[in-house]
């Protein structure tokens, strides 16, 4: 095995918590103060990580709404590059969601040629702050992600025709729906008081799609 005795951690930042995590067993766990600077809070929670030699635990940050937003990007045929690809995402995501485009970070999940796409975006400074918190920690900084990137990584290209992928969270859930091997809809909403099976109706009726199979997506 490479690098044995490498220990990786998982930041979890949702909108009122944040959680860190080390074999899918959670360590430690602190509610976020809207009064306290965002770096400061992370870095705190951060330092409780036992200290070993440098860069022997490594450290990868899962974003939850708000930290992260989620888009449909729909296919065209015009844009040839992969640049050009991001510039478009970006613009339809700071319409959407109050995002700088020029300030944006674009990741997309499953990106086909002739199809919509599933993306997501964070902020770039959020992005430069993750990294410099894990460089000045000395751990192996593992990037940012998702936890539909995870799912879907997992996933192999082998998506199914139609599926509805949930992550239920304590106050906002959001869902990517493939209908007829397409992307179809991509939605967050705050449905708290509802269980999960009645979230996918309410959200199959949002989106004019009839009830397909879902799979609830975890955080880890």
């Amino acid at each position: 095995m490479l690098f044995p005795f490498l220990k990786r951690w998982q930041f979890l930042l949702q909108a009122n918590q944040f959680s860190l995590y080390r074999e899918s067993h959670c360590h430690y766990q602190i509610t976020v103060h809207p009064d306290i600077p965002l770096n400061e809070q992370i870095m705190d929670l951060v330092g409780k990580i036992p200290v070993n030699l440098p860069w022997q635990n490594s450290i990868e940050f899962i974003l939850d709404i708000p930290y992260v937003q989620y888009a449909l990007i729909p296919w065209q045929a015009g844009l040839l590059t992969p640049t050009e690809h991001c510039q478009y995402a970006a613009m339809l995501i700071e319409t959407q969601h109050n995002m700088p485009a020029d300030a944006t970070k674009i990741t997309f999940f499953d990106h086909r040629y002739g199809e919509n796409a599933f993306a997501a975006a964070m902020a770039s400074d959020l992005f430069v702050t993750l990294k410099n918190i894990a460089s000045n920690a000395r751990l192996r900084f593992q990037g940012c992600s998702t936890p539909f990137t995870h799912v879907l990584n997992n996933a192999n290209k082998k998506l199914p025709e139609n599926i509805i992928l949930a992550c239920i969270g304590k106050d906002i859930s959001s869902y990517a729906i493939r209908y007829q091997q397409c992307w179809h809809s991509v939605l967050s909403l705050h449905m708290p008081e509802a269980e999960a099976a009645e979230q996918i109706k309410i959200i199959s009726q949002l989106a004019g799609v009839p009830e397909l199979p879902w799979e609830q997506v975890g955080f880890l």
